[in-house]
């Protein structure tokens, strides 16, 4: 995978947009990742966006089920759900009032 620096990505737009060719480009700040350039082929923007956005959601459940098993979470029982709920909402209301 490439790695190209936001000043390079402003200053060699052109040969940036050339490497795409070849592959994925990482777009980076300050040494630290910030966006993934990847070519798009015309007509394919719409479902590219939807595939990245569902891999993203499959991510963030993979990683709620992981700390879900870390704290336990994952073995609740529906009345335990439903107290734990019942009673964050009793504390919102009363530091709402």
């Amino acid at each position: 995978m490439d790695f190209v620096t936001v000043r390079e990505l402003r200053t060699r737009t052109a040969e940036v947009q050339a490497r795409l060719a070849s592959g994925d480009v990482v777009l980076t700040s300050n040494g630290r990742p910030t966006a993934l350039l990847t070519r798009v082929e015309e007509g394919e923007l719409e479902e590219l966006v939807r595939e990245v956005r569902l891999a993203r959601a499959r991510m963030q459940l993979r990683r709620m089920q992981a700390a879900a098993r870390e704290s336990g979470a994952d073995a609740l029982q529906m009345a335990d759900i439903d107290a734990e709920v019942t009673a964050v909402r009793r504390e919102r209301r009363a530091r709402d009032q």
